[in-house]
């Protein structure tokens, strides 16, 4: 799940879908940031603020200090579209009380069909 806003902090796309069985909340977060960056590709957006509510996640998807982790293709991926399509990426964390939109959306998500994706 995710939620991008405008620099107003007025969301203006969101995406949530049932992953189905993921082995951990880290490979968890890196499925929804490529998500979320694949999404605003697709809508022309370039700059752009990742809020994760890990902060090991936040250095994860712009180095390959995490190039062992379950996930590691995914982060590599994540890289290379972050390097490929994006004039600016600051990766930030931020507390999960701060993410509420989308955790409410992950539990709507939960509900759907797994591989069911809505943006």
């Amino acid at each position: 799940m995710f939620v991008s806003c405008d620099h107003d902090g007025e969301p203006v796309l969101a995406g949530a879908g049932h992953l189905g069985s993921i082995p951990d909340a880290f490979t968890a977060e890196a499925e929804s940031c490529a998500q979320a960056l694949e999404a605003g590709t697709d809508q022309g957006i370039s700059p752009v603020q990742v809020e994760a509510p890990s902060t090991v996640f936040q250095q994860a998807p712009q180095t390959s200090s995490m190039d062992l982790a379950t996930c590691a293709m995914l982060l590599r991926d994540t890289r290379a579209l972050l390097n490929e399509h994006f004039v600016f990426c600051k990766i930030i964390s931020v507390p999960r009380a701060c993410n509420v939109i989308a955790y409410n959306l992950a539990k709507l998500a939960l509900s759907w069909d797994t591989g069911e994706l809505h943006v």
